[in-house]
C-alpha cells in the first residue's frame, strides 16, 4: 500500500507536466494560423485599394488606340497550415481584360477577352504587375501605377512585337454603360490606284458576334463602285471571318474565292490602310471612315462602262470593206444572277455616213463580258457576220479589235464615251 502511494506521488507531477506541454504545442499551432490569418487580412485590406472595374485606351506609337476594360477581383485561395485541420483562406487578384470592339457599352460590349494569368501589387508603390492571356493572342505584359482612380503605365505583347502606353480610369455603377468606339457598322472609303492616279469610292459593312468561348467574330462586305456613289455598277465583296489582331489593330479581308485584299488599321472609326488585286498586286491606299461618304479633291474618279461609244473602225483585212464610223452602246443593271452581280448589255452600230443619220447597220449583243477590275471587255453579235469585239476601256475610252467569224481580225477601233 505505501509502495501504491509513492509511485502515484511520483507518477502525478509527471502527468501534470505533460498536460502542460501538450497545452503549450497547441497554443503555438493557434499562435501561426492567427499570425496568417492576419497577415490575410492585411493583404486584403490593401488589395481593395486596386480592385475594380476600369475603362481606358491601349495607345501605341503609330497613333493606333484600342478601348480596352479590366476587371480586378478578390478571390480567396485555400493555404494549407501546418499541423492546422482548416487552411487559411489567402486572397489574391484575379480577374480578366478585354479589348472592347462590338456594339455595345462597357457593360455588355462585343469584346475579345484575356484572362488574368498573374497579378501582384504593391501597396507601397502603389504598383500593379499584370500578365493577361488569350489562346490566340498568348500574353500581354503590363506594368501600371495607382494614381486615386486612374491606372498608367504600359503594355508589350511579345508574339505581337508591339507595345505602348495604357490609361484606365475606374468606373462606378453608372459609368459601366457609357458608350464606347463600336467597331461594328457602316463606312464610306476611297479606293486609290497609285499606277493610274485614280481613286473610286467604296462601302464597307462590318458585322460583330460574340460567340464564347472562342470570342469576337467580324464578317464584313466590301462594295467597289464605278463611278459616282450613285451608280449601279459596282463589285460585291464578302469576307467572312476577317482577320483581326486587337493588339495591332490590324484588319486583313482576305479569301480564296475574292480576287481582291484588303489590309488596314482601325482606330476611332477609321480603317487606312492599302488594297491588293490577284492581278496586279498592290493597287493602293485605301481609307474608310464610319457613318461618312467622302469626296476626293485630288486624282480623277474611276468611270463606270456604262454609256454611249463612237469613234473610228479602221480595215485591217484586205476583204473586209466595213463603214469607218462605230458606235457602241453599253447598259448595265444589277443581276444577282451573274458572277459579278451586273448585267450588261449592248449594240453596235457601223455608220455609212455621219453618226446623227440613218445610214447604219445595228447589231445587238447576245453577250458582253467585262472585268471590272483588269477592264478587259468582249462583246459578241449573233448576226450573220459573227462579230467579236475585244477591247480596254478606260476612263471613257475602249480601244481594242473587232473579229469576224469568217475573216479573223477585220479592224481597229477607238470609241469614246
Amino acid at each position: 500500500m505505501r509502495k501504491f502511494i509513492y509511485l502515484s506521488a511520483l507518477l502525478v507531477p509527471t502527468i501534470l507536466f505533460l498536460s502542460s506541454c501538450s497545452r503549450n504545442t497547441m497554443s503555438e499551432r493557434d499562435a501561426i494560423k492567427e499570425q496568417k490569418v492576419a497577415a490575410a487580412e492585411t493583404k486584403r485590406q490593401e488589395l481593395q485599394t486596386i480592385v475594380g472595374a476600369y475603362h481606358g485606351k491601349f495607345s501605341q506609337a503609330n497613333g493606333v488606340e484600342q478601348n480596352v476594360s479590366l476587371k480586378l477581383e478578390i478571390k480567396d485561395i485555400p493555404t494549407p497550415t501546418e499541423g492546422s485541420v482548416d487552411p487559411v483562406m489567402t486572397p489574391t487578384l484575379t480577374g480578366y481584360f478585354r479589348f472592347n470592339v462590338g456594339n455595345g457599352s462597357n457593360k455588355d460590349s462585343e469584346y475579345i477577352g484575356f484572362a488574368v494569368q498573374k497579378a501582384d501589387f504593391n501597396p507601397s508603390q502603389n504598383k500593379l504587375d499584370l500578365v493577361v492571356t488569350n489562346s490566340d493572342y498568348k500574353d500581354i505584359i503590363m506594368t501600371a501605377f495607382l494614381n486615386g482612380t486612374n491606372l498608367t503605365g504600359t503594355w508589350t505583347a511579345p508574339s505581337a512585337a508591339v507595345s505602348g502606353d495604357l490609361n484606365l480610369s475606374r468606373l462606378t455603377s453608372g459609368d459601366e454603360s457609357s458608350s464606347i468606339d463600336q467597331l461594328g457598322g457602316e463606312y464610306g472609303g476611297i479606293l486609290q490606284h497609285d499606277e493610274k492616279g485614280l481613286y473610286q469610292y467604296s462601302e464597307l459593312t462590318l458585322t460583330t458576334s460574340l460567340k464564347p468561348p472562342e470570342g469576337l467574330r467580324l464578317v464584313a462586305t466590301i462594295k467597289i463602285i464605278f463611278g459616282d456613289w450613285n451608280s449601279n455598277e459596282y463589285l460585291i465583296y464578302k469576307f467572312d471571318p476577317v482577320q483581326y489582331n486587337p493588339l495591332s489593330g490590324q484588319m486583313i479581308f482576305k479569301s480564296e474565292s475574292n480576287d481582291v485584299m484588303f489590309s488596314g488599321y482601325w482606330s476611332h472609326g477609321e480603317l487606312n490602310g492599302e488594297w491588293y488585286s490577284n492581278y496586279t498586286g498592290k493597287v493602293g491606299k485605301i481609307s474608310f471612315k464610319k457613318e461618312t461618304k467622302p469626296k476626293q479633291n485630288q486624282g480623277q474618279l474611276f468611270d463606270s462602262v456604262k454609256g454611249t461609244y463612237t469613234g473610228k473602225l479602221v480595215n485591217t483585212n484586205p476583204q473586209s470593206n466595213l463603214p469607218e464610223r462605230m458606235m457602241l452602246s453599253l447598259v448595265t443593271t444589277p443581276d444577282s444572277s451573274k458572277p459579278n452581280g451586273i448585267a450588261i448589255t449592248g449594240s453596235l452600230r457601223l455608220y455609212f455616213g455621219p453618226f446623227d443619220s440613218n445610214e447604219y447597220m445595228e447589231f445587238p449583243c447576245s453577250e458582253v463580258q467585262f472585268n471590272f477590275l483588269t477592264r478587259n471587255l468582249v462583246a459578241r453579235v449573233n448576226s450573220e457576220y459573227k462579230f467579236t469585239l475585244r477591247g480596254i476601256s478606260f476612263q471613257s475610252k475602249i480601244t481594242g479589235t473587232l473579229f469576224a467569224d469568217a475573216l479573223g481580225e477585220v479592224g481597229k477601233f477607238e470609241v469614246t464615251k
